[in-house]
């Protein structure tokens, strides 16, 4: 873990990859060393762009990357 106790998160997709040509879309959370938080599966819809699939996928993941960082900070209060 990072000193500074930063939680990043990336989020991915990729363009028409599967046969229907739908995109595969992730996200990983870490604070520096290994991953904390992955997810990763076949978007929702179907994209026209590789722009649109970066769009859809962050719209799909961003979610839950709030929640773990709502997650993170109750704990932290909790336990420090």
């Amino acid at each position: 873990m990072k000193e500074d106790g930063v939680f990043t998160i990336y989020i991915d997709g990729a363009h028409a990859v599967h046969r229907d040509c739908r995109g595969q879309g992730g996200l990983i959370g870490t604070f520096g060393t290994g991953a904390m938080l992955s997810k990763s599966g076949k978007l929702r819809l179907t994209t026209t762009s590789s722009t649109e699939t970066e769009i859809v996928s962050t719209g799909q993941y961003l979610p839950k990357s709030t929640y773990a960082i709502w997650l993170k900070e109750n704990f932290r209060k909790k336990i420090m």
